[in-house]
């Protein structure tokens, strides 16, 4: 995967965006602690952000696509959802909660998006190869997020803490400033060209009579074919 920037770098971002999603980990716990919120309310509010994600990727996807085409669809899921980490990451009061509900709609189709993309770049044959990469890559953002979500609300949630600044957003603030790096990182894909063909998987151990040549050759053939 190394070889090939575009892909790279798309692995890239969904790996940063699902370390920033992990911040709904706490969301129940900052809203509790900031606004008291019961957790009848915490769940009438994520119903309402579930709710939100399906209208965007049923009704505003497929028309983004239409009317932008694939990679600024991209660009502007990524966009929208650092804009609503933004927005949350400056909330002290619970009416901007659901003006920021309304922001993050569009940013639920930054992952999908993303592994559309993807998926664009892998041949048919090598569909199962990409779903396993990306089954570690979820595995690993996941941990890693959950860590960064959790770790850093609860160091800025106690007034005591050893840098001194009360920032209950803190989860928010690292969620913005990652997956503004995972838009970096589409913005980067965006500028480099699409391989002329698909990638496909080379085996390391082709037989040594085979005419086609070696697998070291294939792989070098095939990478300078993009």
């Amino acid at each position: 995967m190394y070889k090939h920037s575009r892909l790279t770098r798309l692995a890239c971002a969904v790996f940063l965006i699902l370390c920033s999603f992990q911040v709904a980990n706490i969301f129940w716990l900052f809203t509790a602690h900031v606004f008291g919120w019961t957790t009848a309310k915490n769940n009438a509010f994520l119903a309402s952000l579930g709710v939100l994600g399906i209208f965007a990727q049923v009704v505003l996807l497929p028309q983004s696509l239409k009317r932008f085409g694939d990679e600024r669809t991209l660009l502007l899921a990524g966009a929208s959802q650092t804009l609503c980490y933004i927005l949350f990451s400056i909330t002290y009061y619970e009416q901007m909660m659901w003006f920021d509900l309304c922001v993050s709609m569009f940013g639920a189709v930054a992952l999908p998006a993303t592994r559309a993309e993807l998926s664009k770049e892998i041949s048919r044959s090598c569909q199962g190869q990409l779903q396993g990469a990306m089954s570690s890559i979820m595995t690993s953002g996941g941990m890693i997020g959950t860590v960064i979500a959790t770790g850093s609300f609860g160091i800025f949630v106690r007034r005591d803490n050893p840098t001194g600044i009360y920032l209950p957003t803190a989860p928010f603030v690292a969620g913005a400033v990652i997956n503004a790096g995972a838009v970096w990182f589409m913005w980067r894909a965006m500028h480099w060209p699409r391989a002329k063909i698909p990638i496909e998987y080379i085996p390391t151990d082709t037989p040594s009579g085979n005419s086609g040549g070696t697998a070291s050759e294939h792989a070098t053939l095939l990478s300078n074919s993009g």
